[in-house]
């Protein structure tokens, strides 16, 4: 809701184009529509609100990318992966991972099960208890999947929390980021992958952009 206020205040100051990641798809419709409705541009990058009137989003094939972490980890595990999803909800970007990751984890190994999915809250804290919980609950878990950038670390350090970060039941963790404490988390061997965007190249002056 603040970020659509944010979008109200730019349009009253009469800026000539506005560029949005969408936090809350649905919530930002108003005031995108609101906005292409007085002849000022939107559009959306990096997550879209696709039901809006935005003028174009431009950003990673999120399905495509979730769906690659999906067949890696079914390529892993075959149909006896069980994953946990840590998210937040109402982000298109991460709806259309979980979405892909779901198809690429089922078109490799169909047995494979989602056996959970919890909210993180976008919140490093809030995912290390969240995924503390779930795997507490859900023993039968061996992979947690992060749809967005903010959980990988605290789902790491759930995995710690419940004893299964080595040997034979340890829970592989995908993370989704190149933050530096994620690439070398995934150099030392804590994360089993990840999966990274380019967002300079979402910028590109030169075109260089997947526009969709």
């Amino acid at each position: 809701s603040a970020e659509a206020r944010a979008v109200d205040q730019l349009v009253a100051k009469s800026v000539k184009g506005i560029a949005v990641t969408a936090g809350d798809a649905d919530t930002l419709v108003t005031s995108i529509n609101a906005a292409m409705e007085k002849k000022v541009p939107v559009l959306t990058f990096d997550s879209d609100s696709p039901k809006s009137k935005r003028l174009l989003f431009v950003g990673t094939n999120n399905f495509n990318a979730g769906f690659a972490a999906g067949k890696a980890i079914g390529d892993k595990h075959g149909d006896k992966a069980r994953a946990g999803i840590s998210l937040f909800p109402g982000n298109d970007a991460v709806n259309q991972r979980i979405q892909g990751f779901k198809a690429g984890l089922a078109s490799v190994a169909p047995g494979a099960k989602i056996v959970t999915e919890v909210n993180d809250e976008g919140d490093l804290q809030k995912a290390e208890t969240v995924n503390t919980a779930m795997l507490q609950a859900n023993p039968e878990i061996n992979v947690i999947f992060c749809a967005h950038g903010n959980p990988a670390t605290g789902a790491l350090a759930a995995t710690r929390n419940v004893g299964r970060d080595q040997g034979d039941n340890r829970v592989d963790v995908v993370a989704w980021a190149i933050d530096v404490p994620i690439l070398q988390g995934v150099q030392d061997g804590d994360f089993t992958m990840t999966v990274a965007q380019n967002p300079y190249m979402m910028g590109d002056r030169h075109g260089k952009i997947a526009v969709l």
